[in-house]
């Protein structure tokens, strides 16, 4: 196994081991301002859970929120992503437009 520098972030030491996959919760990166993540990490991604929060807030009803969609998806295409997509729904968001 290969050793992290010191020199490296310990993120990216990890990201560079094979064994390590992520599960991008998109939700949650837009709700922290992250929201083109994926570019940085395609490599490793082995799953996507599709939710959208508010910037620095709860999660909302898909296309209420921080994250777009559009441009994430064509990222998506881009990439020729072909792993898993978890979507995240919610009854009482769908009927109420609150957070769940």
């Amino acid at each position: 196994m290969k050793s992290c520098s010191v020199s490296l972030s310990k993120a990216a030491c990890i990201l560079n081991r094979e064994n390590i996959t992520i599960n991008l919760d998109i939700g949650n990166s837009a709700s922290l301002g992250f929201t083109l993540l994926l570019s940085r990490v395609f490599m490793r991604i082995f799953d996507v859970h599709i939710k959208d929060r508010i910037l620095g807030n709860d999660s909302v009803v898909q296309g209420k929120g921080a994250e777009n969609f559009d441009r994430f998806f064509d990222k998506l295409r881009e990439f020729d992503y072909s792993s898993g997509l978890i979507i995240k729904g919610s009854i009482l968001l769908d009927m109420h437009g609150g957070a769940n």
